[in-house]
């Protein structure tokens, strides 16, 4: 597929942002939200979706005519 570089969690992931929920801040629209609890379980869940590399992985190409 093709590569898409360093992309955030609203392209990676579909992530709807906050919309205008900010009360003033511009900086804050498609952050990804909490990635966590609090002191239990004190750690990120493994899969935890975030921004990242995007694209370039192998993928089918069906229906070639060979």
């Amino acid at each position: 597929s093709k590569g898409k570089g360093f992309q955030g969690v609203v392209k990676r992931h579909g992530f709807g942002g906050v919309g205008q929920s900010t009360h003033g801040q511009h900086n804050r629209l498609r952050a990804p939200g909490s990635i966590g609890a609090a002191s239990y379980p004190a750690r990120v869940f493994k899969g935890m979706k975030m921004a990242g590399r995007m694209g370039g992985e192998k993928v089918k190409v069906q229906n070639l005519k060979v």
